[in-house]
């Protein structure tokens, strides 16, 4: 055989050998390529789900800190009610704006326990709903106190009492604002 032709040939097996070897190599490629779009895929799912999770925490975060500021406002309004019957009768208030005042803070207490606060965390809700028990005690220990009269001075040792009551109430506020700072910390994680 000529020269020629056994270079020829000898250059087509090698063509032939490094065509297979490019095919293997591509096969083995394409399966790492398979492999690896199908790990993105799972990996990109789960960070949808992490995110989705972690948007679904934020908003239940948000209606929480936003009952919880609600609380705290009516709280206010309950102190600030307390303040008015311990420094204001029976001079500039009759005892039933007082008692009226304290019943409209107290409803309004109830319905945001009952719209907001029944579905949220273990803590949050017996805070407020001990907030509201202690003002409905707060109401009645007030009513006792005036006899369904319309103008009445509050003795010394009422006053404290009812300024005790008050200061309980803004315990309450601080530990609900504890509640929302531990919230928005977990956010903020």
């Amino acid at each position: 055989m000529n020269a020629t032709i056994i270079v020829a040939l000898i250059s087509s097996f090698a063509a032939i050998l490094i065509g297979i070897a490019n095919f293997i190599s591509a096969r083995i490629t394409l399966r790492h390529n398979k492999a690896t779009v199908l790990e993105l895929e799972r990996l990109k799912d789960e960070l949808d789900r992490k995110k989705q999770a972690r948007l679904f925490a934020v908003k239940q975060a948000e209606k929480e800190i936003d009952a919880i500021d609600r609380a705290i406002s009516c709280i206010q309004r309950l102190k600030e009610t307390l303040y008015l019957a311990i420094t204001c009768l029976p001079d500039t208030v009759s005892t039933e704006v007082i008692i009226a005042a304290l019943k409209l803070d107290i409803e309004k207490l109830v319905t945001l326990y009952e719209d907001d606060f029944s579905m949220l965390k273990s803590v949050t809700k017996q805070s407020v709903h001990d907030i509201k028990t202690f003002s409905a005690d707060a109401l009645f220990l007030l009513k006792s106190y005036l006899n369904n009269a319309t103008y009445v001075s509050l003795s010394d040792e009422q006053k404290n009492t009812l300024a005790h009551k008050r200061s309980r109430l803004t315990e309450q506020q601080e530990v609900l604002r504890d509640i929302k700072y531990n919230i928005i910390t977990r956010i903020a994680s």
